[in-house]
């Protein structure tokens, strides 16, 4: 018998309900995710400028020279043979699972690490730059270093050498992975170098005579990117810091290093920071990075000791993540099923992505290893368009070896005191004026830096003034010498991320001389200054209507020329006071670091 069941409105109703949360669920955690709006808006205040340059346009040209590759330690036909390379002595984790897996899958142990990589050059042409670059952490089954041929092609197309160099031996395969491997990485990287050194002088070899060791420059991604740092300090010491027995001889002439998310404090020699010294550095992070979430590099680009020709730069990149750097590691920065709770739809495209890097990699090559200059407007201005440039927000830091500190806020915790001796610094009607650490967000657990905090309310009309009029003689011939103020500024002030109109950050710099005579600029004139980027890495801040707010420093540079046209009797060569008012909007909230003149 048959019966014929009856629905009430009320159930059909209920599952309809249940029908549309199901949807919406699997539209949550199965879809990209949500779309944000705010790198639109921000980047309306780059109509403020009708300045246009080519540099990042050229960078991205495909040069003249027809590019060929060949692999190298792969023992297939045709390759070329390889030596090998202990990393006993680095990786103590080598036991257990962890050995088995590797001496299973590679056929070797660590004793004998096969030297492995990639590269391209262009054909018809001798004594090339060239860049050895090396991957970070991923599945080692994935043959991470083919994730820059890109790069590669690329630069061997403008007359470079691209070296990318296989890794993998220290990465992981499920939960066999190491830790505290950042120097075996860097070992393996200047073996490699050697190996390469090996193939340019043999004339049986493709590469012989193709690269000018005088011209190196090393690049690393993620725990890479600390790698190449460690594999510098390791070239210039000649022995490892933590066993002097452990010899590096070769000495490499290493000119530039390019950081791409990088790791920090991994390896610590001795358990102190590295330094590096008489180097040109390249840092480049993205803000939608889910595995390094803060701008860990940033500790390093502030340990950078540049020589009397050297360049550093840092290069904070809106909706770029981590992966999309290397064409094998997908689009995902997390593996199922995390990679499900990451938002996505608001990331720039990995296409973008990489046109980012080549363009910026290729300009600091360019301005660093051959000597172009003028691709280094890319960093330094950012009152100027760039043709071609994708659509993101770009925020940078810049210094050269012209640079003249006077203050960086490191010296003591007494805030009329500064890095230059002799100068002091006053301050009047300011709601907030302390020496604080530097925190990228309020999730950033430490921090590696101090600076300035200046915080402002209406009804005030507050200053902070810095004062040349007691320093040495000496000093004031130096910077006499400069012929523009540099600083790095950062907006706090996270309501104006949520306000309507988005307006920029505006207060007023004022030089004067030691006659007195003054004149003044209004910073919203002289910069880009971004709000604090509003970022939601997970779906489920979309949903809860949360965010967290990051800050980079961006470096200003002003000439002192503009000040001169606004008060043609002001001499800019005795500069006796720097003062920063607070007058032009009702209410602040800035970071200010690295005040000084350069040229």
């Amino acid at each position: 018998m048959l019966i014929k069941r009856r629905y009430s409105g009320k159930t059909i109703a209920s599952f309809g309900t249940s029908m549309i949360a199901l949807v919406l669920i699997g539209a949550v955690f199965f879809g990209s995710g949500f779309s944000d709006t705010y790198q639109e808006t921000y980047q309306r205040f780059q109509n403020r400028t009708d300045k246009i340059s080519n540099t990042f346009r050229d960078s991205l040209k495909d040069g003249s020279y027809k590019v060929a590759s060949i692999e190298y330690g792969t023992k297939r036909k045709g390759d070329l043979s390889s030596h090998t390379v202990s990393l006993a002595s680095y990786i103590g984790e080598y036991k257990g699972i962890k050995k088995q897996v590797r001496d299973l899958y590679y056929g070797y142990n660590i004793d004998h690490v096969n030297l492995k990589g990639k590269v391209w050059y262009p054909l018809h042409k001798e004594k090339c730059p060239v860049l050895f670059i090396v991957h970070g952490n991923h599945d080692m089954t994935v043959d991470s270093y083919l994730g820059y041929e890109y790069l590669g092609k690329h630069l061997a197309s403008r007359g470079y050498v691209v070296v990318s160099v296989d890794e993998n031996y220290c990465n992981s395969y499920i939960d066999t992975g190491f830790s505290r491997e950042v120097d075996a990485r860097a070992v393996l990287l200047l073996a490699n170098m050697k190996q390469i050194e090996r193939y340019n002088y043999n004339k049986t070899t493709v590469l012989y005579h193709k690269i000018d060791f005088n011209q190196i420059a090393l690049a690393g991604h993620s725990r890479g990117g600390e790698a190449v740092v460690a594999a510098t300090e390791y070239n210039r010491l000649g022995r490892n810091p933590d066993d002097a027995d452990l010899t590096y001889n070769d000495h490499f002439k290493i000119k530039t290093v390019i950081a791409i998310a990088p790791t920090s404090d991994q390896y610590m020699p001795s358990g102190k920071d590295m330094y590096l010294h008489n180097v040109n550095y390249l840092l480049i992070q993205g803000a939608n990075d889910h595995d390094v979430t803060t701008f860990q590099g940033r500790k390093q680009y502030e340990h950078i000791v540049l020589g009397p020709d050297n360049v550093k730069s840092s290069v904070y990149l809106a909706g770029a993540n981590h992966s999309q750097f290397n064409t094998k590691w997908g689009s995902y920065d997390v593996e199922p099923p995390f990679s499900f709770l990451l938002n996505t739809k608001n990331q720039i495209s990995a296409r973008e992505q990489r046109k980012l890097l080549v363009g910026y990699c290729t300009a600091f090559l360019d301005g660093t290893i051959t000597g172009n200059r003028e691709r280094m407007d890319l960093f330094q201005e950012s009152m100027i368009k760039q043709k071609d440039m994708p659509s993101t927000i770009s925020i940078t830091g810049y210094e050269d070896s012209s640079f003249v500190p006077i203050a960086d806020y490191e010296e003591d915790y007494d805030l009329a005191s500064l890095s230059l001796n002799e100068a002091t610094a006053t301050t009047s009607n300011l709601y907030l004026l302390s020496e604080d650490p530097v925190y990228e967000s309020d999730l950033q657990d430490k921090t590696w830096n101090t600076a300035l905090h200046i915080k402002w309310e209406k009804h005030y009309e507050g200053y902070y003034a810095i004062s040349l009029s007691d320093i040495t003689e000496q000093d004031k011939r130096i910077i006499s010498n400069k012929n523009q103020l540099q600083f790095d500024v950062m907006d706090l002030f996270d309501k104006r991320s949520n306000h309507r109109k988005k307006a920029a950050c505006n207060f007023a710099i004022t030089i004067v001389d030691r006659s007195g005579r003054q004149a003044s600029l209004d910073f919203k004139d002289s910069t880009i200054l971004y709000p604090p980027l509003p970022i939601r890495l997970y779906k489920l801040q979309f949903i809860t209507g949360s965010q967290e707010y990051k800050h980079q420093f961006q470096t200003v540079q002003i000439p002192l020329s503009r000040f001169k046209k606004k008060n043609q009797a002001l001499n800019t060569k005795e500069v006796k006071e720097i003062r920063f008012d607070f007058d032009r909007e009702a209410a602040g909230e800035i970071m200010i670091d690295h005040v000084g003149l350069a040229k």
